[in-house]
């Protein structure tokens, strides 16, 4: 999947997702940065979404400088879930 595809379904899940929220396991940093010049994370998080067993995985994403703060072993991010996917997900950086 492109940049550009990656992109529009971040955007699809945004606004249609199911909002949950994910517990910080752990973040390491990759050293690598995004496309918008944001330094990507590897991350352990435990998963809950309302009506759905809560689960544990990995991710990884970009994260705004100014957010990394909010990475620590027990700090929890908002995120959404695709409805038909929920494997599918996007950390809403926006409401952190």
């Amino acid at each position: 999947m492109g940049p550009d595809t990656r992109r529009a379904e971040k955007e699809r899940i945004l606004s249609t997702g199911i909002a949950g929220k994910a517990t910080v396991v752990s973040a390491t940093p990759t050293g690598q940065t995004d496309r918008e010049g944001r330094p990507i994370y590897d991350f352990v998080l435990n998963i809950e979404v309302p009506g759905r067993q809560a689960i544990r995985g990995p991710a990884r994403a970009g994260v705004p400088p100014e957010r990394v703060d909010r990475l620590e072993p027990g700090d929890t991010v908002p995120l959404k879930v695709d409805p038909n996917n929920p494997r599918s997900m996007a950390i809403d950086w926006d409401h952190v």
